[in-house]
């Protein structure tokens, strides 16, 4: 019954954009090696029609082509190199995030022509065992987008446990669990992600993007406002997107809430972005300023404004127990109220 359920699902055609040498050295030593674990690129092996987008600089493309497990790659699935133009592998800010964006577009219209759907992957996100093989199976039974929160964690710290824990020294393969995954996060949670929680200091510096409730030493509630489409499956080329792919893509799609998937459960699906702990993305309000908040979520696509209403948690156990259930309550009561002061504002708009 599973192999009929897979027959059913579209090919896949991966797409990562990667050019740089510190991008390029997570790539290839801890990202690609983890998409290559029996549950994830393994898992589709025997499918001719998925292919592999690599989307990086002229400089950058031997250097991938020369990578043992970039071999390794080329014997599970179709692969090829784009060279693209991203200013002497220099980009960075809103010129880097522009020259992924064209990355996705143009993976997003090949996919269509062929009836494919696209695993939109940043080269410093680390997939957890069993990643591809679910969304296979979601897809087979007609979802057609799949977010997740894309939380970041320390690059180091965390590289250096998957490379002494969890990567084989026979293949060069890194297999870890969802819940080991969710785990070592929690444990190596970027420092940024503190402009994410709603609980402290009020008037310290705060991002709207994700709402973040800290269950201490165990796991995280989040509310994201801007969820990460990490698998997109269009109808047709009517798709439209400003910025990123996080904002206004999947509003585009015109799709109802049976074809939308949400990553609510990181014992279940997960991965997580690399960042080094200098990487900042800017101060977007004051901890505690709500109304901020609801003039920041404004400025972007209203459709975002739903994912507010999804619960969703990173923690490596089942979260049971008060504080769990506390905090719980507490972000759905936090998010009625934006809901609240957010229509307030939509309605005494000019």
């Amino acid at each position: 019954m599973k192999a009929v359920a897979m027959l059913n699902a579209p090919p896949l055609h991966f797409a990562v954009p990667v050019w740089g040498d510190s991008y390029l050295e997570t790539y290839l030593n801890v990202c690609l090696p983890a998409q290559l674990s029996s549950g994830n690129i393994q898992s589709i092996s025997a499918d001719s029609r998925n292919e592999y987008h690599i989307y990086t600089a002229e400089a950058d493309a031997k250097r991938i082509e020369d990578s043992a497990l970039y071999l390794a790659l080329r014997d599970l699935i179709s692969v090829s190199i784009h060279v693209i133009d991203v200013g002497g592998s220099t980009a960075s800010g809103g010129e880097k995030y522009a020259i992924k964006s064209e990355s996705y577009r143009d993976a997003l219209n090949r996919a269509i022509s062929a009836g494919a759907a696209v695993v939109a992957l940043n080269a410093d996100i680390v997939m957890a065992d069993g990643f591809v093989r679910t969304i296979v199976g979601l897809l087979a039974k007609g979802i057609r987008v799949i977010e997740i929160p894309g939380p970041r964690a320390l690059k180091q710290e965390v590289v250096d446990i998957l490379l002494k824990d969890f990567k084989s020294t026979d293949n060069g393969i890194l297999t870890i669990s969802p819940s080991e995954l969710s785990r070592i996060w929690f444990d190596n949670r970027h420092p940024q992600l503190l402009m994410h929680c709603v609980e402290g200091i009020k008037g310290d510096e705060f991002h709207p993007s994700h709402l973040y409730w800290i269950v201490a030493g165990s796991g995280v509630i989040i509310r994201g406002f801007h969820l990460y489409p990490i698998v997109v499956y269009p109808k047709n080329k009517d798709f439209e997107f400003a910025g990123t792919i996080d904002d206004d893509l999947v509003a585009s799609l015109k799709l109802g809430d049976h074809e939308r998937f949400l990553a609510q459960d990181s014992r279940e699906l997960f991965c997580c972005e690399l960042s080094v702990p200098e990487h900042f993305v800017g101060r977007m309000a004051d901890r505690g300023d709500i109304n901020r908040y609801v003039e920041y979520y404004r400025s972007y696509a209203a459709a975002n404004m739903a994912n507010l209403q999804k619960e969703i948690i990173i923690s490596a156990d089942r979260p049971t127990g008060f504080t769990w259930l506390k905090q719980r309550w507490k972000s759905r009561r936090f998010v009625a109220r934006l809901a609240r002061l957010y229509e307030r504002a939509a309605d005494t708009a000019p």
